[in-house]
């Protein structure tokens, strides 16, 4: 262990007299956008959405239709069409339908399935999320995510910007998104890179264990990947985080 603490040091990951890690630092403080939590919150939005708009509709046909004697009114009908009702049950699937991407479209929730570091696309395409890591780069640290089959996807820390910027007005004004955690996301939510980049792990060995202030574990480990040996922390997903 020794021999690798003057590394973790320099990263600023250890304390600079104790073999432990520095205080407040964890794997589990990173905040990370949860893609599905917000998808299941913004398609609920989006159906009262259409229920609001199809009541509009149905009380100006009637209108109408009393002031030119149409009977029971004039019926618009579901101007936006089916809601992702299909799409949300295939996101954990290996791909989504053309129907099921045109619903997402129109939810404006082309991220989904178009951007490469989606959460949703890189667990199509790696399977669950299994651990955090910080990988060591010179005086440089770079947070990760492990996957099932080996692979350890980057994380940015302002990734989340990409995918709820868009829309963030029309989700503080929604009812069901609190406008201070879309605030704290757009500042602080880290998801993985627009190109999904990252390393293969071959091999992976524990060196060493140490504590942490908040009694989780992270474990010292030497890493064989496809560019070249890392030096990493390591932790588990916590609870609260889909990755």
């Amino acid at each position: 262990m020794a021999e690798f603490l003057p590394i973790l040091r320099n990263a600023g990951l250890v304390h600079p007299i104790e073999p432990r890690l520095i205080d407040n630092l964890s794997l589990h403080n990173i905040v990370t956008f949860p893609a599905q939590e917000f998808i299941r919150l913004w398609v609920e939005h989006k159906k009262k959405q259409q229920e609001d708009e199809q009541r509009l509709w149905r009380f100006a046909g009637a209108a109408v239709g009393m002031m030119f004697g149409l009977g029971d009114g004039f019926q618009i009908g579901d101007l936006l069409g089916g809601l992702a009702g299909g799409a949300m049950g295939a996101l954990a699937q290996e791909a989504l339908s053309a129907d099921d991407k045109a619903a997402l479209d129109r939810m404006q929730l082309h991220w989904v399935h178009a951007d490469h570091g989606s959460p949703i696309r890189m667990a199509q395409r790696h399977g669950r999320p299994v651990a955090r890591y910080m990988l060591t780069n010179g005086g440089a640290v770079i947070p990760c995510v492990g996957f099932q089959d080996g692979w350890l996807a980057i994380l940015e820390n302002d990734g989340a910007k990409r995918f709820l910027a868009p829309l963030q007005e029309e989700a503080k004004q929604s009812g069901f998104i609190n406008p201070e955690w879309v605030d704290g996301q757009l500042a602080h939510g880290a998801s993985f890179r627009a190109d999904g980049r990252g390393f293969m792990i071959k091999q992976e060995k524990r060196l060493a264990t140490l504590p942490a202030t908040d009694g989780i574990v992270h474990d010292v480990m030497a890493l064989e990947t496809d560019n070249g040996n890392i030096l990493a922390i390591k932790s588990s997903i916590p609870h609260h985080s889909e990755y």
